[in-house]
């Protein structure tokens, strides 16, 4: 699960968590089968609203801030 995102229906056979759904087909796949997008389960929390504020965003130095503010990003230190 992803933070902020929604369990879709896209047919008895596959669901995807996905931020948003339009039944239809999915404008940015290959395949053109349609989406029945109905939600299964609730919405997963997003971050705290203090996370896009206070955290490193992309490509900024995140020694200080410990935190990035981008899901699925994390904060490293690169030996040389």
């Amino acid at each position: 699960k992803i933070g902020g995102t929604q369990c879709f229906r896209k047919n008895k056979f596959w669901s995807a968590c996905r931020a948003s759904c339009e039944p239809g087909p999915d404008l940015t796949s290959t395949s053109n089968e349609s989406w029945e997008c109905t939600a299964l389960g609730p919405r997963t929390m997003g971050a705290a609203p203090w996370v896009s504020q206070q955290c490193a965003h992309g490509g900024e130095d995140c020694r200080f801030k410990k935190c990035c503010a981008e899901a699925g990003h994390q904060c490293y230190s690169q030996s040389s």
